[in-house]
């Protein structure tokens, strides 16, 4: 999934998507001197490690995220 707006309501995409827009924006704003930093500090091998674990914590929090989602929907 590229983006979570299937996870939304309809009337709740547009939210959703400038949200993640802002997200992606402060993200850039944060990390790329980091990251920059790790490379000029550590070499490529430790950024490359970062790109290969980033999307498992993106899912763990997906999916954690996803479970709150449902309980708390059910509680209503």
């Amino acid at each position: 999934m590229a983006y979570g707006v299937e996870s939304v309501a309809e009337g709740q995409t547009a939210r959703m998507a400038g949200l993640m827009n802002a997200t992606f924006s402060a993200c850039n704003f944060v990390f790329s001197p980091i990251i920059g930093n790790l490379a000029d500090n550590h070499g490529y091998s430790a950024v490359i490690t970062l790109i290969g674990v980033t999307p498992l914590v993106g899912l763990a929090c997906w999916i954690v995220l996803s479970h709150l989602h449902a309980r708390a929907a059910s509680k209503i």
